[in-house]
């Protein structure tokens, strides 16, 4: 009887124990961070190389985009992002990450109105045009800008790319750009080679460390 009156005291012991369900941390999409937090274009990871390389198709996608009217680099995004950011803001659309620089060399064309080697405005050895990504639930809503704004509303297809990513401040993307570009020569990539994208996540008073990713189109 005592024998009957313990198994029944541990199956009552065992069934009043509550069920624990393991707990996962969410992971960011994409594996970025910065994605968490504002909208991102939806990627998809086709290959990995190594830690800080990769392939990617970035799905179809909607962005505003202007030309920088500048030859200096460093001067390009600070030139444009203030009208990009109010085009945004002026018709409600939510505020989205990356932000993309293109570097492209200015080829000449056949109406060229500049001298020399460059072709288009501004009359420069390389051009410069930033990118900002559409969210998705204004994408289809978002009004095309007015032509003196010189802002362009761009629909793309999806698309692939190699990437190289790097993190903190104190990083060339020249630099980052020659190593992705010899990669791809080594392995005999066909790719656009006469221009590349540097995509900035983070605004400047974000805390370190920032993600850029420096992007060749194939």
């Amino acid at each position: 009887m005592l024998a009957v009156c313990l198994l029944a005291f541990i199956a009552m012991s065992i069934t009043a124990v509550p069920a624990t369900t393991p707990t996962t941390t969410p992971q960011p999409p994409d594996g970025i961070p910065q994605c968490a937090i504002y909208e991102c274009p939806v990627y998809t990871t086709l290959e990995e190389i190594g830690s800080d390389m990769w392939k990617r198709r970035v799905e179809p996608s909607v962005w505003v985009h202007k030309v920088a009217p500048t030859c200096d680099r460093t001067e390009a995004i600070g030139l444009v992002i203030g009208d990009l950011d109010a085009y945004l803001v002026d018709n409600n659309i939510n505020e989205s990450t990356p932000i993309i620089l293109k570097v492209a060399e200015n080829i000449p064309g056949p109406n060229s109105s500049c001298t020399g080697q460059s072709g288009s405005f501004p009359c420069c050895d390389q051009i410069y045009e930033l990118f900002h990504f559409i969210p998705v639930a204004s994408q289809e809503t978002a009004p095309i800008p007015s032509q003196d704004s010189g802002i362009q509303l761009l629909h793309f297809d999806a698309f692939e790319l190699y990437g190289i990513t790097f993190l903190g401040p104190n990083h060339n993307a020249v630099e980052q750009y020659e190593q992705l570009r010899e990669y791809l020569d080594e392995q005999g990539i066909l790719y656009y080679g006469t221009f590349y994208y540097i995509a900035i996540y983070d605004f400047p008073s974000d805390p370190q460390p920032h993600r850029t990713e420096i992007l060749i189109s194939i």
